[in-house]
């Protein structure tokens, strides 16, 4: 599905002198190039977050005002949060561009969202929030935890591990309703390839971790509502 990719002694992809997220190469259609940019941009962690925590919400408790309360505290300040600290960064200079492209640049904005998630963790706690949308903070925060700690030496694909996590997520909570869902996968991960973000090996780690999650941390919450 990629071509060719630089892990384990494969063949390179030869390196272009722009990224093909900055501009279209030759080599690419302006169709694909277009389609590659839309799948990317919608797949962005923080676009991702707020849909998915309500599809939660709306299992997790019956009542509308309910939902929408247990919505805005679990998926707001981990949406915002970083949206506010990428323009912060790329107004003082920290950020080179709002996607990170720079593994170094990512350290600081990963590890501040663990501080966001384990507020929203404990604020949640606090207010006594449904069992199932503590689960899915809770599988956020590990995931965030691992992909932090890989990208000192690492860089993961952060929209793999959100696709994956949502896909997933959705599909222990709704069933084959959302196994859909699970075909978003390799169309982000072809985007991220394409447009120079990742390599085959970062999109599929960032796939792993992103399933693997939810899946360790509803195994042993049990978190779904019994009917």
């Amino acid at each position: 599905m990629f071509g060719v990719s630089g892990q384990g002694g494969a063949p390179r992809r030869p390196r272009r002198e722009t990224p093909a997220w900055q501009r279209r190469p030759a080599s690419m259609s302006e169709a694909a190039w277009r389609a590659a940019k839309l799948v990317s941009a919608l797949a962005n962690p923080m676009v991702l977050c707020p849909p998915c925590f309500l599809a939660v919400a709306c299992k997790a408790t019956p009542r509308w005002p309910d939902r929408l309360r247990w919505w805005a505290l679990s998926c707001g300040l981990i949406t915002l949060a970083p949206f506010i600290h990428i323009r912060w960064g790329l107004r003082t200079g920290r950020l080179s561009d709002p996607e990170i492209t720079v593994r170094q640049e990512r350290l600081i904005p990963y590890a501040a969202q663990i501080g966001t998630l384990g507020v929203t963790y404990a604020l949640l706690r606090r207010l006594h929030a449904p069992r199932l949308i503590i689960a899915v903070v809770i599988s956020v925060a590990g995931a965030i935890v691992v992909i932090t700690g890989v990208t000192t030496v690492w860089k993961m694909s952060m929209h793999l591990v959100g696709t994956a996590g949502t896909a997933t997520v959705l599909t222990l909570i709704y069933g084959k309703q959302a196994l859909p869902l699970v075909g978003l996968i390799p169309l982000v991960a072809w985007s991220r390839y394409v447009l120079d973000h990742h390599t085959p090996a970062q999109a599929l780690a960032g796939a792993a971790l992103g399933a693997a999650a939810p899946l360790i941390v509803f195994q042993t919450m049990d978190p779904l509502p019994r009917a």
